[in-house]
């Protein structure tokens, strides 16, 4: 077993053999052999922030009864909002528009047809961002309530991911660690001291990913839609490079 061992010491050493968890290789301008190691980690948060979006879309002969059924739908909104206890700061405008439809060809169409505007749609979103995720579920119903007859993007985050961030870190570079323990006595070595040290991320923080959220249909005279948040997954991945030394 020991005859085994040393073989595949000497191999992985003269980079015969892929190591994709682990690596073990021979650096000639300093004469010493090194180990590299990748370890991942992921943890869970609960989420103190909810974002979503709520779309009044309207549609009428003229573009002004569709603006003023939109605007009505929107203030009523905004209203409840502010009655519910929703700060101004966590919603804003995102997009609004007037476009006008279009009559569509007859079939067949005579040679003489002529397109014609028929109707105007106006369509009006309010982006909410709030620490308040405990209304998730009622700010639905609110827009329900007020005529909003669109809600979409519905998302559970962490306002502040960093800390979460750290403690995935410091679970992926223990993990990376007792890899390197384990793969240097395999290898017939002792780990030596640490050469370098990096965290694998895209220039940001490893995003907050929702795990589940669930919205029934708001009706008439229910209180809060029913959601459920979950929990947010948070992930790191560290690179660990050792000085492999001789037993």
């Amino acid at each position: 077993m020991r005859n085994f061992l040393f073989v595949l010491f000497v191999l992985i050493l003269s980079g015969c053999l892929p190591a994709p968890q682990g690596a073990v290789s021979h650096n000639g301008s300093a004469d010493i052999a090194t180990l590299v190691v990748r370890g991942e980690a992921k943890v869970l948060a609960k989420p103190d922030q909810v974002e979503m979006t709520l779309e009044a879309v309207t549609s009428a002969a003229d573009a002004e009864t569709a603006l003023r059924d939109n605007s009505r739908a929107m203030e009523t909104l905004i209203q409840l909002l502010q009655a519910a206890g929703v700060p101004t700061q966590d919603y804003r405008t995102g997009q609004f528009s007037i476009q006008p439809q279009w009559s569509r060809p007859p079939q067949p169409a005579p040679a003489n047809w002529v397109t014609e505007v028929v109707a105007y749609r106006v369509s009006n979103n309010l982006l909410i961002s709030t620490r308040q995720i405990a209304l998730a579920g009622k700010l639905l119903t609110l827009a329900q309530q007020a005529g909003v007859n669109r809600a979409g993007n519905l998302n559970f985050s962490l306002a502040d991911p960093e800390a979460a961030s750290l403690e995935a870190i410091a679970a992926a570079t223990a993990r990376a660690h007792q890899r390197a323990l384990i793969l240097a006595e395999a290898a017939g070595g002792k780990l030596g001291r640490l050469l370098e040290a990096r965290v694998e991320e895209s220039g940001h923080f490893p995003e907050p990913r929702m795990l589940m959220a669930q919205a029934a249909s708001a009706r008439e005279g229910v209180g809060a839609v029913p959601i459920v948040a979950g929990d947010v997954e948070v992930s790191a991945a560290v690179v660990l490079t050792y000085h492999l030394a001789e037993e």
